[in-house]
């Protein structure tokens, strides 16, 4: 019999489920499962962690997988490069930042406190410095330091990238 891409496209004459002349599915063994039963417990490693990606820009992750393909296809691997030190912000860039930022209820303000950027979310208000050109460095009371990217259009941040979540730029 011809393949279901070799022939023409014909009207429909009855319901798919009454197709018999398709070939039916083959699941794999190991694709067979009754859907209530996880194979094992979920352990300590298994939780999203702060620190589980740390300094991953939104779309990082292309990024990665490309060079693990390079690395795999050809032996090819990007020279390392250091991250930059954390500075203090100057007054231009602090006065760039400065605003409130939001995804829907979670809420992100940007501060000026004595000459230096904090960074304030709910009732807690973090430390923060400039780690290269885009990126804030945000260190909580306890827990290691948050990396928070920067967009910005025409000298002004615009969003705020932490994590999954992009906040933006509020009036």
């Amino acid at each position: 019999p011809p393949l279901p891409g070799d022939r023409a496209i014909e009207p429909i004459q009855q319901p798919v489920e009454q197709d018999h002349q398709e070939r039916r599915t083959v699941v794999a063994e190991r694709q067979k499962r009754d859907g209530g039963q996880s194979d094992r417990k979920a352990g300590n490693a298994d939780g999203v962690r702060r620190d589980a990606a740390p300094r991953q820009p939104p779309g990082g992750g292309i990024d990665a997988i490309e060079s693990a393909a390079l690395q795999l296809a050809v032996g090819y691997s990007e020279p390392k490069v250091s991250a930059p030190a954390p500075r203090e912000a100057s007054a231009t860039e602090r006065a760039a930042l400065v605003g409130r930022y939001a995804q829907g209820r979670n809420v992100l303000e940007v501060l000026e406190q004595d000459g230096a950027l904090r960074v304030k979310q709910g009732d807690a208000v973090m430390n923060a410095k400039l780690a290269g050109a885009n990126e804030l460095l945000v260190t909580p009371p306890q827990g290691s330091a948050l990396h928070i990217f920067v967009r910005s259009e025409n000298g002004r941040a615009m969003y705020l990238y932490a994590g999954s979540r992009a906040y933006a730029r509020q009036p």
